[in-house]
């Protein structure tokens, strides 16, 4: 049986092309990857897991829009060039971002799942759907502790089984 090790293996050679490639292929090319993932299985080439990580955050639907600020400001950040530490969120992201940074920051945080648990389920249901990942790495910058270690708790309850 074929490993993931494979020089020919399809897998091994999209990573190189994800690490080598223009930052904005990425997120295509990691959907691309697990797409081969599923192909690499029913081909009978072993590969145990396939993992995704994303940002999710649960709260109620209001609570998690200005939790998930602090994120937002932090991707934007980013493509400022400005480094930090997380910024506590705010009412209205609309005030913090330019439309031009509003649409970089959202495109790399496209696969994010913020809202209710009941949001975060079907969140997490459709992201699985799409991406036949077997398992999820979650994220979750929240800027208070307290609510972040609620929105954890709110995910575990809410993940499908």
């Amino acid at each position: 049986m074929e490993t993931i090790a494979s020089r020919k293996n399809p897998l091994v050679l999209l990573a190189r092309r994800v690490a080598e490639g223009d930052p904005q292929e990425r997120g295509r090319m990691l959907l691309d990857g697990l797409h081969l993932v599923q192909e690499a299985r029913a081909a009978g080439i072993a590969i145990q897991t396939a993992a995704f990580a994303t940002r999710i955050l649960a709260a109620p639907d209001g609570e998690a829009r200005r939790l998930a600020t602090t994120q937002q400001m932090s991707f934007t950040n980013m493509l400022r060039g400005v480094r930090g530490l997380s910024q506590p969120p705010i009412d209205d992201i609309e005030t913090y971002w330019t439309p031009i940074e509003k649409a970089h920051a959202m495109h790399m945080l496209a696969r994010s799942i913020y809202g209710s648990p009941e949001t975060v389920r079907a969140g997490i249901e459709a992201l699985v759907a799409e991406t036949g990942a077997d398992e999820l790495m979650v994220v979750s910058d929240v800027y208070e502790h307290k609510a972040r270690l609620r929105s954890f708790e709110l995910i575990a309850e809410s993940a499908p089984r």
